[in-house]
C-alpha cells in the first residue's frame, strides 16, 4: 500500500442476521504486525456500510502485536437486515514513509486488520433490544490481507496487456536479424497530500525467462524510447537447462548509462527513475541467429527455430524488506526477479545518492501489481519468434 494516500482497503467484511434486524453497535478492529509494523501504519481508519461513511477513527495505538482500535457506532448503528447481508469496508489513509523525516510509518512494515473473536464484537436485536451473546454470535476469517507499506508503488503492465503497443509474436526469419521482443510500463504510485516532496520508484534491475531452440538470441539490450539503458549482466547466465540445440535461462538486465556492463554502482541513471504519477515503457531487443546449429538447420526449407520470452515476477516476499540490492545472479534471477526502490531512506536525491542502493529500501516483485490490479505473474505470458 503507498503511503500518503486516502482511502485504502484494508478489510472487506461481510455481516448477516437470521432471526431480526440486528444493530452493530461496537466492534475493535485489531492490527496484526507484518514485518515488525502495527497501526503506526496508518492516520486514519474509515469504516463504511455500502458506500457510505459511518465512522472515521485516529487510531491511538501503535505498532505492535495484536493492537487494537474501537469502532464505537452506538449512537448510529450498522442495521444489518434480518436474511440479508451487509458489505462493512474498512479503509485505511496511510501514513507517510520518511526516513529522513522521522516519520511513523516505514516502508516494508505494515500489518492485517481484523475482528479477531466474537467477544470485540456488541450487537443487539434492533426489535428485540436483545444483546447478542458469544453464543448467538459467530465469526468467520474477518480478516483483511496482510498489507505492506511503501512510500510509493509500482504498476508494472506486462507485454500482453499494453495492447496496440505490444509486441506480438511473429515469424522467424533466416539469418540474423534485429527484433524487439518483449515490452514492458512502469508506472509509479502518485499521492494525496504534499507532506513532503518526492514521491516515485526506482527500478534496478529486471529479469526474463529465456526459451530457445535451434536459433540463439545475442546483442540482448533493453531501452528507455531509443536510449540503450541495460545489457545482460557479465555474470554467468542462469541455466534452466543447457544444449547444444535448445536451451533455457533466465538473464537479468540491471540498469546503467547508455547500457554499458553493469558495475553495481551506488548511484543509478536517471532511467531507473519513474516519478510518481507517471509511467516509462522499456523494450527488450535482441539479435536473433537462425541458421545451423548442430544436426539442425533452422532457415532451411524445412527447418525449425524459435526464441521465447518472458517477464519474471516473485512469488514470495523478499527475506529482509525493505532490503538493499543483490548483486548474486541466482539470488536476482529466482528470489528478485524484479528490484525495485521508493526511495523512503534516499526521498531527496533517490537515485543520485551515494548510497541509493545500498540502504534498506529495495524491494522484490511480490504482490506488485498489474494493469488489472492482480498481483503480477511470477512469469508472465510468452513473446515468440519462432518458424
Amino acid at each position: 500500500m503507498p503511503s500518503r494516500t486516502n482511502g485504502v482497503v484494508l478489510a472487506v467484511l461481510n455481516a448477516s442476521a437470521r432471526y431480526e434486524n440486528i444493530n452493530l453497535e461496537k466492534f475493535y478492529l485489531t492490527g496484526t504486525a507484518v514485518n515488525s509494523g502495527g497501526w503506526d501504519q496508518i492516520r486514519q481508519i474509515h469504516i463504511y456500510k455500502g458506500t457510505e461513511l459511518v465512522k472515521s477513527i485516529t487510531p491511538t495505538s501503535t505498532d505492535g502485536t495484536d493492537k487494537t482500535v474501537l469502532v464505537d457506532i452506538t449512537n448510529s448503528p450498522i442495521v444489518v437486515p434480518k436474511d440479508s447481508t451487509t458489505l462493512i469496508t474498512v479503509k485505511g489513509d496511510t501514513a507517510n514513509s520518511n526516513y529522513e523525516l522521522g516519520s511513523t510509518g516505514a516502508s516494508g512494515q505494515g500489518l492485517s486488520v481484523k475482528i479477531n473473536a466474537v467477544g470485540d464484537v456488541t450487537a443487539k436485536g434492533a426489535q428485540s433490544g436483545t444483546t447478542l451473546t458469544s453464543t448467538s454470535l459467530t465469526l468467520s476469517n474477518a480478516a483483511g490481507n496482510s498489507m505492506y507499506l511503501f512510500r510509493s508503488t509500482p504498476t508494472i503492465t506486462p507485454n500482453d496487456q499494453l495492447g496496440s503497443d505490444k509486441v506480438s509474436s511473429q515469424t522467424l526469419l533466416g539469418g540474423s536479424l534485429e527484433y524487439e521482443l518483449y515490452k514492458f510500463k512502469v508506472t509509479a504510485s502518485s499521492v494525496s497530500d504534499t507532506e513532503d516532496t518526492g514521491g516515485g520508484i526506482g527500478l534496478h534491475s529486471v529479469s526474463f525467462l529465456f526459451s530457445t531452440s535451434s536459433a540463439t538470441a545475442t546483442e540482448v539490450f533493453l531501452y528507455d524510447g531509443s536510449t540503450k539503458i541495460a545489457a545482460a549482466t557479465s555474470s554467468p547466465a542462469t541455466h534452466l537447462t543447457n544444449n547444444r540445440q535448445s536451451d533455457v535461462q533466465v538473464l537479468t538486465f540491471v540498469l546503467t548509462t547508455n547500457g554499458a556492463v553493469e558495475t553495481f554502482q551506488t548511484m543509478l541513471p536517471n532511467n531507473s527513475l519513474i516519478a510518481a504519477g507517471y509511467s516509462k515503457t522499456y523494450t527488450l531487443k535482441g539479435t536473433i541467429t537462425c541458421g545451423t546449429l548442430g544436426a539442425n538447420d533452422c532457415s532451411g526449407t524445412s527447418g525449425t527455430g524459435s526464441v521465447s520470452v518472458q517477464l519474471l515476477g516473485d512469488g514470495s516476499v523478499a527475506t529482509t524488506l525493505p532490503t538493499t540490492i543483490t548483486k548474486d545472479p541466482a539470488t536476482m534471477a529466482f528470489d528478485r526477479s524484479i528490484q525495485w526502490a521508493d526511495w523512503w531512506r534516499t526521498p531527496v536525491l533517490k537515485n543520485a545518492s551515494t548510497t541509493a542502493t545500498i540502504t534498506e529500501q529495495w524491494a522484490n516483485g511480490y504482490l506488485v501489481k498489474n494493469s488489472t490490479g492482480q498481483d503480477l505473474a511470477a512469469t508472465s505470458s510468452a513473446v515468440t519468434i519462432s518458424r
